[in-house]
């Protein structure tokens, strides 16, 4: 009698647990386990709750009991692994699921489970071995197709991805990840129009998704949309309130913007969720040191190198952060020492250029050694960018070259943005003739 009134409660606890009702279920499944304690499948049930309530020490304790009691239960092997993958804990994840495998091969959801523990591992090509196993034994399992999804994804297979996206949402048409990461393939290959549909999607079933809120983000920033991009990544902050890469992002935007005092403050939270992040000190410096903040610019950078003694760019912005305390020596020893760390990147030359041609002080001033870095950062951005063609008109101008300088404007008016094509043509009008 006992075994018929402890199969009654069981029923109802899994009853309540499909509807997501885990409190009520666990107290179903500890009076059906008062009533049969030898069941390992009660055991195994009340695991499940615990472990859907993140109580993980105790779902662990039953799925243990379980085993005990039945060492060939293998869905106590497969939930006791998915506990392991909720701790992070892949290895030890991996191994539940093999020992289920051995016991039921037949079992999808043990397939796709072990894929899964693969693809967070790294195993890529393991990880797909197992999901087209886990689609041949069940092709209507929609987390199976949203994997193999993935795992494409981090092949770089995005044609692929996309395929298996579009079928994972024929078969559940309501799943905000799906469509969220079909939009993250589309701006992969380059359909920002298509991804920012996508994400838009996902976001109508579920508005606290942060990741799409971030990634909408990307997509207005990258057409120039800097409002709707900070509102976008507000949305990601609301939602997700130790984002880090959206408060840099805002930030970048804030930067960009002008609005330098929001962007210090942006980057002081990505500072305050990791110490160590050398970037954010030195984007803070940045904001800073152009808000006319040259002391805290220069800590910040001071900072940034602490952390990452190879960082370029730091070096590169200190520099100019000791132009405004003039202090010469330093900042000539800070742009060496960002060309030495890298040699082929363009803006440490166009940033040396400029210092020797407008320090304050024109006594030291070098038009001629300005020209020299000037021209090898034209060569290195494939002369490209508008602003190294702006600093070698200048340099031309100042060693009273006008023909040249003309030249370099008119380059760089043909490949800088509508935003620049103004104070260029105020030059070619100011310091030369009309062309």
């Amino acid at each position: 009698m006992n075994r018929d009134d402890a199969a009654i409660h069981n029923r109802r606890g899994v009853s309540y647990a499909r509807e997501g009702h885990y409190d009520l279920a666990i107290a179903q499944f500890e009076r059906a386990c008062r009533l049969d304690p030898g069941s390992a499948k009660i055991l195994n049930n009340r695991g499940f709750a615990h472990a859907a309530r993140l109580e993980f020490d105790l779902a662990l304790a039953d799925f243990d009991a379980a085993i005990r009691i039945d060492p060939k239960f293998a869905g106590a092997y497969n939930n006791r692994g998915l506990v392991f993958m909720a701790r992070h804990e892949y290895e030890r994840a991996r191994g539940e699921f093999d020992r289920t495998l051995e016991l039921d091969p037949e079992l999808p959801l043990a397939h796709l489970n072990a894929a899964f523990a693969d693809a967070a591992l790294g195993e890529y090509e393991r990880a797909l071995a197992g999901l087209n196993e886990t689609l041949r034994r069940g092709p209507a399992l929609a987390n199976a197709w949203h994997n193999r999804g993935f795992v494409h994804t981090a092949l770089g297979e995005f044609e692929r991805a996309l395929a298996d996206y579009d079928r994972e949402l024929e078969l559940r048409p309501d799943h905000a990840a799906g469509w969220y990461n079909r939009g993250f393939v589309e701006i992969c290959l380059g359909n920002t129009a298509v991804a920012l549909a996508n994400l838009d999607e996902a976001l109508r079933l579920s508005r606290e998704l942060a990741d799409a809120w971030y990634l909408r983000g990307d997509i207005h920033r990258g057409r120039g949309n800097r409002a709707q991009a900070i509102a976008d990544y507000s949305e990601a902050l609301r939602h997700r309130p130790e984002f880090g890469l959206a408060w840099r992002s805002r930030g970048n935007c804030h930067y960009e913007q002008g609005n330098y005092a929001r962007a210090v403050a942006d980057f002081g939270e990505v500072i305050r969720l990791d110490p160590r992040d050398a970037g954010a000190y030195n984007h803070r410096g940045l904001a800073r040191a152009a808000q006319g903040e040259p002391q805290e610019a220069l800590a910040d950078f001071n900072e940034a190198i602490r952390l990452d003694p190879k960082y370029s760019h730091a070096y590169d912005a200190r520099g100019q952060a000791h132009v405004s305390l003039l202090d010469f020596e330093k900042a000539v020893a800070d742009h060496i020492e960002a060309l030495r760390l890298a040699p082929r990147q363009w803006l440490a030359y166009d940033n040396f250029a400029r210092f020797w041609l407008t320090y304050p002080d024109a006594d030291l001033r070098n038009p001629s050694m300005a020209l020299e870095l000037a021209e090898r950062a034209c060569e290195l951005s494939g002369h490209a960018q508008w602003t190294c063609l702006e600093t070698l008109a200048a340099c031309h101008g100042a060693l009273g070259r006008p023909e040249q300088a003309r030249a370099c404007l008119r380059q760089a008016l043909a490949c800088s943005p509508n935003a620049a094509h103004g104070e260029l043509r105020r030059q070619l009008a100011d310091h030369f003739s009309q062309p």
